[in-house]
């Protein structure tokens, strides 16, 4: 199974309103673009723009595989809105879990094709 793992996350975000647009530019045409996503929540920031970005995934049906650190402080919210959006969608506990999650989702892509 051959898949590229796309991460929106720059080292040295150059700043400014005109690199913020192509940022954004770019993570929505790739969400869009992806066979499956994986979200992860980690302890240490509320992601708000990745809360936006997981319930529109989760609106549109994309294949999704969400995890959060138990220390998240959005976690309830993260699981109890896929609860009602999108039951069959598990929110994990760890990094490790998720990834494997989203390989399964891969692996279920390629599978179709």
């Amino acid at each position: 199974m051959e898949a590229a793992v796309l991460n929106p996350r720059q080292l040295a975000f150059p700043g400014g309103s005109e690199a913020m647009r192509r940022q954004i530019a770019w993570e929505h045409e790739h969400l869009h673009r992806a066979q499956a996503i994986l979200f992860w929540f980690c302890a240490e920031r509320d992601q708000p723009i990745a809360l936006y970005e997981l319930g529109a995934a989760a609106a549109r049906g994309a294949r999704i595989a969400v995890g959060t650190d138990a220390e998240y402080p959005r976690r309830l919210d993260v699981i109890e809105q896929l609860r009602h959006a999108r039951p069959e969608v598990a929110v994990h506990n760890s990094l490790a879990s998720t990834v494997r999650a989203a390989a399964a989702l891969m692996r279920d892509c390629t599978a179709r094709t």
